[in-house]
């Protein structure tokens, strides 16, 4: 028997809903909350695999990497009416979108606010760390088109692209060019999060309880998910006059990865780039398929953050569109 069902109103991406559930394991009847991740009626994405995101949190059980336990999945809807799976409910403090605005780590104290960051650095390294050939990961290879996994992770978002925004498909090729054109050997692929910006990051106190949000998991390069929290924490540092006592400085979180994962960080103008291109693709083109068109102004101060930014690098870098 489920009851209580409640949806936090955080994030675009997907749908998530808490319940509680009257289970009887053989010693009475006891009330467990749960969670239910669905398909929402309108995404940021053009895709949602929602069995690629099961066989994920799966994966990463026994890991030490902090995820709910998967307990059940619904692929094609036939029993939730939309494609959904059930995880177990952690408890910890929600994150939210504006970070350094509001939720745990905007109320912490500033001693802990650093601890706070500090792991979450700690948890992406150990994210990295996955052996995700062990793990049976290996599927996360075949998602996109191209001959290397930066072209295939790439290939995804343009496809973003192609499908939400067709009529701008030309003034953004010229990116994809010079991503393609100047794309580094990836020697060692890693296990990436994808969507590594904090308001992804569930605490408990000052420790990560869960990590969040794996519809963009990809292996690709370290790099990629260090430079993705940067911008993050740019866009939401943007609206400041100043970020909360107790957030280091830019360059501080990228040395403090280095220190606790042994990992020096190179390629890093590349992956930059290629992070600011792809949440280039999600604000721009996921803003247009959630909001109908009288509210996209609205809503520039998040998506313009990235393209104007996007556009400015491509000037400098010499792109034409």
């Amino acid at each position: 028997m489920g009851q209580d069902l409640k949806r936090p109103a955080t994030g675009t991406a997907g749908g998530n809903a808490v319940f509680v559930a009257e289970l009887d394991l053989g010693d009475g009847p006891s009330n467990r909350r749960y969670v239910v991740r669905y398909a929402p009626p309108k995404s940021s994405f053009h895709e949602y695999d929602m069995p690629s995101m099961y066989r994920i949190h799966t994966a990463l059980q026994g890991t030490g990497v902090p995820i709910a336990k998967p307990c059940w999945l619904d692929e094609t809807g036939e029993f939730l009416g939309v494609p959904a799976f059930i995880m177990e409910y952690v408890d910890g403090d929600v994150p939210r979108q504006a970070y350094f605005q509001d939720g745990p780590l905007a109320e912490a104290q500033p001693s802990d606010r650093r601890v706070m960051v500090s792991n979450v650095i700690k948890t992406i390294a150990e994210i990295h760390e996955v052996d995700w050939q062990a793990r049976d990961l290996a599927f996360l290879q075949d998602r996109g088109r191209g001959k290397t996994l930066i072209e295939r992770d790439m290939s995804w978002y343009w496809d973003l692209l192609e499908s939400s925004l067709p009529h701008r498909v030309d003034e953004f090729r010229p990116v994809w060019d010079w991503l393609i054109r100047n794309q580094p050997i990836l020697e060692e692929p890693v296990l990436t999060h994808g969507d590594s910006q904090i308001g992804n990051y569930m605490f408990r106190g000052v420790e990560v309880a869960a990590v969040l949000d794996w519809e963009m998991c990809c292996l690709l390069s370290r790099e990629a998910d260090l430079a993705y929290l940067r911008l993050a924490n740019q866009v939401n540092g943007s609206f400041l006059d100043k970020l909360p006592d107790g957030i280091p400085p830019e360059e501080e979180w990228l040395a403090e990865y280095e220190k606790v994962s042994g990992y020096k960080i190179r390629n890093w103008d590349y992956y930059y780039m290629m992070m600011l291109n792809r949440l280039t693709m999600i604000m721009s083109c996921g803003t247009a398929r959630v909001f109908p068109p009288a509210q996209l102004e609205a809503t520039r101060p998040i998506w313009g953050f990235f393209e104007d930014r996007l556009m400015e690098r491509m000037k400098d870098l010499g792109m034409k569109s």
